[in-house]
């Protein structure tokens, strides 16, 4: 059995310089032997997956997509996306309200749309940093469950800007990994309300994610 799985790998490999060898052209007696490698096709559109937790109050799931259409400038390292993102992220917090002390739990949720810009910036083989900025809305619902007492309910539209950066590692041509950190700043029309209630403003949201693109 050894003998075969022995017999069986050397073929293999002879297989294979065989085939690299026909594959390469023919060279002149004397003369050097250049191979020249098919260029790969040049990538201008991005699909993203982000999945990871919102990293502000008691933290939540984070979940997105982004697409984006772009590419380089000839012979100006940076690559540029415009790009389209739908996210969702929520979180919860506990704690008490500064008049009467009466403890409370807050739990929001937010669907945000963005349009912006990414810049790509190649650093060393195929590790890239990446930062984008964006502007958009975002549905909130928020929910205030005060311990004895009602649970005040609130939902609506608010504009925001959001900027995040990270780096990614490129394993294939169509096909790269990486780590996302993102901020959302918004404004408290639609939830200012319950806020005032317990004494707080809305943070910037903060979250991190883990990212699979594909490059086509």
């Amino acid at each position: 059995m050894q003998r075969i799985a022995t017999t069986l790998v050397i073929a293999a490999c002879a297989l294979g310089v065989l085939s690299d060898a026909q594959a390469r052209p023919p060279c002149d007696p004397g003369q050097p032997c250049v191979v020249l490698r098919p260029r790969r096709p040049a990538t201008h559109f991005i699909a993203e997956l982000n999945g990871g937790s919102s990293t502000y109050g008691g933290g939540g799931l984070a979940l997105g997509g982004v697409l984006g259409v772009g590419g380089k400038l000839r012979g100006f390292p940076p690559i540029f996306y415009l790009m389209g993102e739908f996210s969702y992220n929520q979180a919860a917090e506990s704690g008490s309200m500064p008049l009467s002390g009466t403890g409370y739990r807050d739990d929001r949720s937010f669907l945000d749309l963005v349009v912006g810009l990414r810049i790509y910036l190649p650093i060393w083989g195929p590790i890239r940093l990446f930062g984008d900025v964006g502007v958009g809305a975002s549905y909130v619902s928020a929910n205030l469950e005060q311990h004895d007492g009602p649970i005040v309910a609130a939902d609506g539209w608010m504009s925001l800007f959001q900027f995040s950066g990270g780096v990614q590692v490129r394993l294939f041509h169509s096909l790269s990994v990486g780590l996302r950190l993102k901020g959302v700043v918004g404004n408290e029309q639609a939830i200012s309300g319950l806020y005032n209630l317990v004494g707080e403003t809305l943070p910037i949201r903060t979250m991190a994610t883990a990212n699979l693109v594909w490059h086509f």
